[in-house]
């Protein structure tokens, strides 16, 4: 493939196109993630760029599916921001979340890098307007995040502490007298 002939900087172009690719086959509410490699120059001083493992992700459409209990809202920045946050939580990761507008495909209002111990270790926001048209999506609420796993995996935190079972378990009855 020629799109593939390159190495990439980014996972999200693949992620679009598999939304495009969702849409055309009328999915509404489309959550997509990927793990790879992508490889950024980092140092003009050395030929090779470097590789890095990257978690990208894409998420439109509305909260939650179709049903008669709940509202359909449309997916926003916090929704994002809440599954980068659940997944630092899961990690034993304490992250802060600092507005940016330096990312170009992301838009300058709704955007914010992801920092842990003072490290950036990821960035999120709303997908720019000029990249949604670009994709020539029919949805102008398409939200993302990417992270870097090598700074994940070095801030994050698996020890577990146990803790026994209650002696005396809680005991639940239901009891109907008619």
């Amino acid at each position: 493939n020629a799109d593939q002939d390159i190495l990439r900087t980014t996972a999200i172009p693949g992620l679009l196109a598999n939304i495009v690719l969702n849409k055309s086959n009328r999915a509404e509410n489309i959550r997509l993630f990927e793990v790879g490699n992508v490889f950024i120059q980092t140092d003009s001083s050395t030929p090779l760029p470097n590789e890095k493992t990257q978690i990208s992700g894409v998420l439109t459409g509305t909260r939650m599916g179709m049903g008669w209990t709940h509202q359909q809202e449309p997916v926003d920045f916090y929704e994002v921001k809440g599954v980068v946050e659940s997944v630092f939580q899961a990690l034993g990761i304490v992250c802060e979340f600092r507005r940016t507008e330096d990312i170009p495909f992301l838009h300058p209002g709704e955007s914010a890098a992801v920092y842990a111990d003072g490290d950036t270790i990821g960035v999120l926001g709303k997908l720019h307007p000029d990249v949604v048209d670009a994709f020539h999506i029919d949805e102008d609420r398409i939200y993302l995040f990417e992270l870097f796993l090598e700074q994940i995996v070095a801030h994050s935190s698996l020890e577990r502490t146990f803790r026994s079972l209650p002696r005396f378990p809680a005991v639940h009855r239901d009891l109907a007298v008619v």
